[in-house]
């Protein structure tokens, strides 16, 4: 075993976390992590006219928190990027990047980074943890394992790799924007670990449900019809960009993207809206249509 662990320092790791009319409990998901960094950039993506409903004055006042706000929605691809480039230029190595909904356990990020020791650190692009919800609440084992992409938040990012690698892909928007890029980081020649001992809890609501369907316990989403075009759009996007590097990974898509048309059909609210917006993500998709959704008629004439 090496000692690369001891090149990551907790004053080398910034946090980035992604609002969007965040509400009171994004201060205490931010006080779960804020002392396993040395720094939280907290970017907003709140549009002007709603910025009077920003949290309690935590949120700005406290002195490890960096509020960065953008006075309108660029997306999380832009937000990360803004995280990203202000880390880098503040002299930190590694950004762990978070959604406003997540909370991190006491040791996630000690967890995260007593991987490195596994691992040549210069080659590591992205560790991530366990995610803990509501369906999924407790990891199988506590074992790491590499993986082709993770999830955005809980991700711990090495600055070298993302200097490497280039930015996030904000025509992405939203939905995918994590899966683009750890694909682009393994082509880079980085690795992605997925740290089970660390753990990372997800308050999704009440949007995330088990049903059972005859033999299967299928967990339905609840997605809006917008977040239904983003996914769309984005995950053929990406298949027309990556599929012949990572074929396995877009054949399980594929079925996921089947699996997920009849969950929506059996389960779900709001169909014939979901499945509008699902048909209008594919058309955008082929007529290169990305960045922030518009609703322009003509569009679909």
């Amino acid at each position: 075993m090496n000692n690369n662990a001891t090149m990551i320092k907790q004053e080398k790791i910034a946090a980035a976390v992604v609002l969007y009319h965040p509400d009171d409990t994004v201060i205490n998901n931010i006080n779960s992590y804020i002392d396993q960094v040395d720094t939280v950039f907290a970017i907003d993506n709140t549009e002007q006219e709603h910025s009077s409903a920003r949290p309690s004055k935590e949120l700005y006042n406290n002195p490890k928190i960096v509020y960065i706000t953008n006075q309108k929605n660029l997306g999380v691809a832009a937000a990360l990027n803004i995280g990203a480039c202000n880390a880098i230029q503040s002299g930190y190595d590694f950004l762990l990047t978070m959604d406003q909904d997540s909370k991190a356990s006491p040791t996630m990020v000690a967890d995260l980074v007593t991987c490195a020791t596994r691992e040549n650190i210069k080659r590591i692009g992205i560790l991530s943890p366990f995610h803990s919800t509501a369906t999924d609440p407790f990891p199988p084992t506590d074992c790491v394992t590499q993986v082709l992409t993770a999830w955005t938040s809980g991700s711990l990012l090495n600055l070298k790799a993302y200097m490497g690698t280039g930015p996030f892909t904000e025509k992405l928007f939203i939905d995918f924007v994590d899966h683009e890029y750890g694909l682009r980081l393994n082509l880079a020649g980085y690795k992605i670990f997925k740290v089970n001992k660390a753990i990372l809890t997800h308050n999704l609501g009440n949007n995330l449900k088990r049903h059972k369907f005859l033999w299967a316990s299928p967990v339905v989403s609840n997605h809006s019809a917008l977040r239904r075009y983003y996914i769309t759009r984005n995950r053929f996007y990406l298949a027309s960009q990556f599929k012949n590097n990572f074929p396995d990974f877009f054949r399980e898509d594929l079925i996921l993207f089947l699996k997920d048309l009849v969950v929506i059909f059996l389960f779900e609210k709001d169909i014939f809206h979901k499945y509008k917006m699902i048909s209008r993500g594919f058309c955008d998709y082929k007529k290169g249509i990305f960045g922030e959704y518009q609703d322009i008629c003509h569009q679909y004439r």
